[in-house]
């Protein structure tokens, strides 16, 4: 029994390993609305969701994210490695930054 407990400990943690961690299945990292949720993805490609009235942090350390904040949601975008897709426009309480170039930011007027 205990090493069945074991096997599936570390079955466990290396499924956490994988691309994004938090809610995320194929590298697709959703936050149902109202909750709170940090993703980080370090595969290339993923897509970062945060549902409206949710507290979100999510960060892309490869780049090529698509990261979305929607309507009265609190996001925390960050783009390690360029080319994301970070989207603010549905949310005034949403803060992106982007490293190594070519993201494309949609930033509500405030």
């Amino acid at each position: 029994m205990l090493k069945t407990l074991m096997m599936t400990l570390v079955a466990g943690s290396l499924f956490f390993l994988g691309a994004c961690s938090s809610q995320c299945v194929d590298g697709d990292c959703n936050c149902v609305d109202g909750e709170t949720c940090s993703f980080v993805c370090t595969g290339a490609a993923c897509s970062q969701n945060c549902g409206a009235g949710s507290d979100c942090t999510a960060s892309c350390e490869v780049g090529n994210c698509s990261q979305q904040c929607n309507t009265g949601a609190s996001c925390n975008f960050s783009c390690e490695g360029g080319g994301c897709n970070q989207n603010c426009l549905a949310s005034d309480m949403c803060t992106a930054t982007c490293s190594g170039g070519s993201c494309i930011g949609t930033i509500p007027d405030i």
